[in-house]
């Protein structure tokens, strides 16, 4: 009896107060206000992007950011540039950069480690990855130096040729390349520089298949006579 009586007296009391004052209660929050629970990743992304006057929604605002921050932060990074693909990074501690899957995390495909060389393999929007970490850069302090790679042949079949370099761990880890009945055969000095089949025919070149068995890479791909010519003119 004595709970339905304080059952009453809360029902009135709480009604009185929400038709008075219109109180907040569990259920009737303002629409208006949107109550996001953001990554501490996100969070300081978009910190970041609302510094330097971005865009914080812009999708490579977001990527940029994270790739900078997985890198070890704007002071550890010496010089950055971008292949057709790729990130290249040299940065002063590589012991501060963070692990594959944080990078996986952000839309990296994999990342190569030479010490302090580093290669982030972005995709084929790389150069707009690029852009925006070089907007961000120059809203720190830092003075790096950084540039994208520039394509000035007249080939046809030369950048997509690139993509196919970049793919192999670029043309420094190309040791020997042999046009084959079976494919394009590339010697390659480390393997695990080398992308998975996936990665390759992600590219949307034309390759149909791709093998690899040590450090021996065959390539079967349409076009395979101009690939072999554009790829060993870049060598």
């Amino acid at each position: 009896m004595i709970g339905l009586i304080f059952s009453l007296i809360y029902f009135f009391v709480f009604k009185f107060l929400i038709e008075k004052y219109n109180l907040m209660t569990p259920g009737r929050e303002n629409d208006d206000q949107d109550v996001e629970l953001l990554k501490k990743k996100d969070y300081k992304a978009k910190k970041a992007a609302e510094a330097g006057g971005f865009d914080p929604n812009d999708p490579y605002i977001q990527r940029a950011s994270d790739y900078i921050e997985e890198l070890g932060g704007a002071g550890n990074i010496d010089d950055i540039t971008s292949c057709a693909t790729r990130l290249r990074v040299t940065v002063k501690d590589d012991g501060k950069v963070a692990s594959d899957s944080e990078f996986r995390a952000s839309k990296a495909t994999s990342v190569v480690r030479h010490g302090k060389a580093i290669q982030v393999i972005v995709g084929l929007d790389v150069a707009q990855v690029l852009e925006k970490i070089q907007d961000l850069l120059e809203n720190s302090d830092v003075n790096i130096s950084s540039e994208a790679a520039e394509d000035n042949s007249d080939d046809p079949y030369h950048q997509s040729a690139q993509f196919i370099l970049d793919s192999l761990g670029t043309h420094t880890n190309v040791k020997d390349i042999k046009n084959t009945d079976n494919g394009i055969s590339v010697t390659v000095n480390d393997p695990e520089q080398v992308d998975s089949e996936e990665s390759f025919i992600s590219l949307d070149l034309g390759i149909k298949q791709v093998k690899i068995d040590g450090n021996n890479v065959i390539i079967q791909i349409e076009q395979q006579n101009e690939y072999f010519d554009a790829i060993e003119a870049m060598l």
